[in-house]
């Protein structure tokens, strides 16, 4: 496949990308004192799924979370999600109860009613991220705010218009989704740059491991939907073959979810007496779990074609993991060369203007990561782990400084103040 001409990254100086990194330090991955913006920023309406365990809903709890500390006056507008996750294996974990019943989400069931007094005479600030999109601008708002990653390069085409006519502003989770808004047609001043983040609280070194049935000494960790073609697990699992034999104290540890299993794919290699081991998990796991996966192995690695920001990424970084992720693309806002391991990659076009039901308005494509890189670096860190080590408590530092839902919510509240 070509490489894809023009998919250089757009000019942020001056923009809402670059001014966040500057936030003073009490604004970044700190708590607010309650009640600290309540008078500085308009009421906010935030709609979106809630309940269910898609990223998005995840995104939503977290960062509103977030501004409830903060003392914005947020009141969330729940949609149901119309993307359900496909049964589970039969060795899955038992359902969770749901979501919102959980304790760390009380905030969020006392924030689904009015906007409280506080807000005043002021009309709400409306951010939607949901799935599917709805352009729709809502009624009685000050602002309309859209949360919609997109990581295929180009924009589809259908959004373009509503985009354009409906909404002021367009929160972009990493610079490579602001790149493809703009390289898209839609002004840059429009387009700011809202990062993701963890709450720290939870993912820490010290999070306890949960049980992994094998007894090797090293552990690879993949995390993610390995049915998408898009998270690049089918060149993890070629990597990890030709990396390693079965005699290797080495396991990759695949912890999937949401998309579907991947048995078939595993299963031949578990059959193979000469392949190293892989152990296969698929189910959901809540906050207080998914921690203890990255505490139980020793290294992530990400090889995706395209992500909006590959949280799983950030999350290992905090449990002060090291990680191997595609050197292109979203990552590369929070993982640089002296924190992470960076796999070669080339951007390669798709041989059709559209991503599966989706045409769109340039030429779309990903990341290619090369497999050789990562089989290097797959056995650089099983034999250097000294030094991954150190790139791994960089990384932590780095997370604790820029990183967390507070960090994001900091930002957030600058351009609900615009």
């Amino acid at each position: 496949m070509s490489a894809v001409r023009g998919w250089r990254r757009a000019d942020t100086s001056g923009s809402p990308a670059s001014a966040w990194r500057t936030l003073p330090d009490e604004s970044r991955g700190t708590r607010g004192a309650p009640g600290a913006f309540a008078t500085t920023v308009p009421p906010v309406v935030w709609e979106g799924d809630f309940e269910s365990l898609h990223s998005f809903a995840h995104v939503n709890r977290e960062l509103v979370l977030a501004l409830l500390r903060r003392g914005v006056d947020v009141r969330i507008s729940p949609v149901p999600s119309p993307v359900q996750a496909p049964a589970p294996a039969s060795s899955a974990p038992g359902a969770l109860p749901p979501v919102l019943s959980w304790g760390r989400y009380e905030p969020l069931r006392k924030a689904a009613g009015t906007p409280r007094p506080g807000g005043g005479h002021r009309r709400p600030v409306h951010v939607r991220h949901q799935w599917p999109p709805n352009f729709r601008r809502p009624s009685a708002c000050s602002k309309f705010v859209l949360i919609l990653p997109w990581e295929y390069g180009y924009l589809p085409s259908a959004w373009v218009g509503p985009v354009a006519s409906e909404v002021d502003e367009v929160w972009a989770y990493s610079g490579y989704v602001r790149d493809c808004y703009v390289r898209s047609g839609l002004p840059a001043a429009r387009v700011a740059v809202v990062p993701l983040g963890v709450d720290p609280s939870l993912f820490t070194p010290h999070a306890s491991p949960v049980p992994i049935p094998s007894t090797r000494g090293y552990r690879f960790l993949f995390v993610g939907g390995a049915a998408t073609s898009r998270k690049g697990f089918d060149v993890l699992l070629r990597a990890f073959v030709r990396a390693f034999r079965r005699s290797d104290d080495v396991c990759l540890v695949v912890k999937d979810h949401f998309y579907g299993p991947v048995t078939g794919e595993i299963d031949a290699v578990q059959a193979d007496p000469a392949a190293p081991e892989v152990v296969y998990v698929y189910g959901d796991a809540d906050p207080w779990t998914m921690p203890g996966y990255y505490t139980a192995c020793d290294c992530l690695v990400l090889p995706y074609r395209a992500e909006g920001f590959c949280l799983p990424a950030l999350e290992a970084m905090a449990c002060q993991r090291p990680v191997i992720v595609t050197g292109h693309g979203a990552a590369l806002d929070f993982c640089e060369p002296d924190s992470s391991y960076l796999i070669p990659a080339k951007e390669a076009v798709f041989p059709e203007m559209r991503v599966g039901d989706f045409p769109t308005c340039g030429p779309p494509g990903w990341a290619e990561p090369d497999e050789d890189a990562l089989v290097s670096l797959l056995r650089h860190v099983f034999t250097h782990r000294d030094e991954a080590a150190a790139k791994a408590h960089v990384a932590r530092a780095r997370v604790l400084e820029r990183f967390t839902w507070d960090a994001a919510a900091a930002e957030a509240i600058r351009r609900l103040g615009e």
